[in-house]
């Protein structure tokens, strides 16, 4: 089996029209409208004109995210209350999720990236944002109780009557002292984990 290779010459006219073909593609994509005989030239200054517009409204980070700098104070103060670290206590009440070592929690808003973290279930004491804190405390299962029934002589779950109760018992703690801080850093130290100065 060979491969043929030819030298084919392209003029340029057949460059014009794919580059055009190209355009008129990116300008529907794009939404941009224009005149069926618009030179490939000025197709592509409008083009080019509507991705520039486009990028400036989403420099801010995806979705159409507003710059940090654009936020006014109070949007400022909430992502900071949002996204402090919180030290809690997790027990797990959901029978459903009794054999789970983590879950995966996600959340944000319009003004902050959505965060997601691992958090473990079997860990004494965690440290989370606050935001996903209170994604955990707002998490519900449905609970049906069971009743006899009476033709049926067996008891059967009442699928009309669920109650609706929390996954997940959390005790917040306060933070940590000094004191501990010092002592934590001293046994990742002698343990070699945690962060370095490098890291």
């Amino acid at each position: 089996m060979s491969i043929e290779q030819t030298n084919v010459n392209v003029s340029a006219d057949e460059v014009e029209i794919n580059e055009r073909d190209y355009w008129k593609e990116q300008a529907n994509i794009r939404g941009v409208s224009y005149a069926n005989n618009i030179t490939t030239a000025k197709l592509k200054e409008l083009v080019q004109a509507r991705i520039a517009e486009q990028e400036a409204t989403n420099s801010g980070g995806t979705r159409g995210r507003q710059s940090l700098e654009k936020l006014a104070p109070e949007v400022l103060a909430n992502i900071d209350k949002a996204t402090a670290l919180v030290r809690f206590q997790i027990n797990v009440l959901d029978p459903s999720k009794q054999d789970w070592t983590a879950i995966t929690v996600t959340a944000g808003n319009a003004n902050f990236s959505p965060i997601r973290r691992v958090i473990p279930l079997n860990a004494p004491v965690w440290h989370a944002e606050r935001i996903l804190v209170e994604v955990l405390k707002t998490m519900k299962y449905a609970h049906r109780k069971s009743e006899r029934h009476p033709r049926l002589r067996q008891h059967i779950d009442n699928m009309s009557k669920p109650k609706y109760l929390p996954c997940f018992n959390i005790v917040e703690l306060p933070p940590l002292t000094e004191e501990e801080l010092k002592a934590l850093a001293e046994q990742q130290a002698v343990n070699n984990t945690g962060q370095s100065e490098n890291d």
